[in-house]
């Protein structure tokens, strides 16, 4: 809707200028969204909403991309809870939840997602859905694909913005294409080293007893030959048993592989857990590898990357693994 752009890109400028010194700092996770609406309009859009806005994304089991709370304008948590990262407000224009999201600007072409920053809380994003005099709850139903799709695509920015916040590594992406042959770009964090003929990246982070650890490997093999997802899977067990600081094996109950069409054919990537050989200390996490065929080179690559973040949500970070790989090159 033409309308969703305007009124974000007037309305976000509009609420900096609304927020004071004394407003709350917003708190909640990033994927965690607060739902004001009616009673009776949520008994009736209610499960549609969780269908559509919580899909389930798989990491090492599946998750919800989206987290719903839904409350009542009547409900006294809603004086805490519109301090929220993230608000979403739903009714008419003239319901005063809306209005005081809108304050005044008039929004045409009905049902309608305008977006204002900072309005309770300082770094929070509220987004109003403004409905229609009637057919309300269709309305409502109508829109979740495209509001979906909004959430969706201000997390995937957050999770760029999020990732980069250290600045990204063009000097190092630069000197791997001269020396080594290939081009990846990863934030400035990420340190480098070499295991054997693999080059590894690394973003350990281990503060005050909670453990996030990202990695990137990169290798390859003479020839362009492309491979079947069992065989970039023995690839990657071979380097899992050896190279990493503890070994690795890949679940073969839980692969799940795709072809990769923006570069040559034969290339693949296969998504999984990985599991800890060590059985006195069980670990595990999700991984993605891929074989990417670079014929002008006659080589075939590997690239993995693993997570382990133990009781933690992994969507996000398997986002910024993806846009890492994302980024890589094949060399001339």
């Amino acid at each position: 809707m033409r309308s969703i752009t305007i009124a974000c890109a007037a309305a976000i400028v509009l609420g900096m200028t609304a927020c004071n010194a004394r407003s709350p700092v917003a708190y909640g996770d990033a994927n965690a969204i607060i739902v004001l609406a009616d009673d009776s309009l949520w008994a009736a859009v209610g499960d549609s909403m969780h269908s559509v806005m919580e899909p389930q994304v798989f990491t090492v089991r599946n998750e919800r991309m989206f987290e719903l709370t839904h409350v009542s304008p009547a409900d006294p948590a809603w004086a805490k809870l519109r301090e929220w990262k993230q608000v979403l407000v739903i009714g008419r224009a003239d319901d005063p939840w809306v209005a005081d999201v809108t304050n005044g600007a008039v929004v045409s072409d009905l049902p309608a997602i305008y977006e204002k920053a900072d309005i309770w809380a300082r770094g929070q994003r509220v987004t109003a859905v403004i409905l229609p005099d009637e057919e309300v709850e269709r309305a409502v139903i109508d829109l979740l694909p495209e509001l979906h799709e909004f959430f969706a695509s201000r997390f995937r920015q957050g999770v760029l913005e999020r990732m980069f916040v250290s600045g990204a590594n063009t000097a190092r992406r630069d000197s791997l294409r001269a020396h080594a042959g290939f081009a990846i770009l990863l934030p400035n964090v990420y340190t480098y080293s070499r295991l054997g003929e693999a080059h590894r990246f690394l973003n350990a982070n281990r503060a005050a007893g909670d453990r996030v650890d990202r990695s990137i490997v990169v290798m390859w093999r003479n020839g362009a030959t492309p491979l079947t997802a069992d065989q970039l899977r023995a690839w990657r067990d071979s380097l899992g048993t050896h190279a990493y600081e503890w070994g690795q094996m890949v679940d073969r109950n839980q692969m799940r592989s795709r072809a990769l069409e923006s570069y040559a054919d034969g290339s693949i990537e296969v998504q999984g857990v990985w599991l800890g050989t060590d059985p006195t200390f069980p670990m595990a996490g999700p991984f993605l590898s891929r074989a990417i065929v670079c014929p002008t080179q006659n080589r075939t690559y590997l690239i993995d990357a693993f997570l382990y973040a133990p009781a933690r949500d992994k969507y996000e970070y398997i986002l910024q693994l993806q846009t890492i790989l994302d980024s890589f090159e094949c060399g001339s």
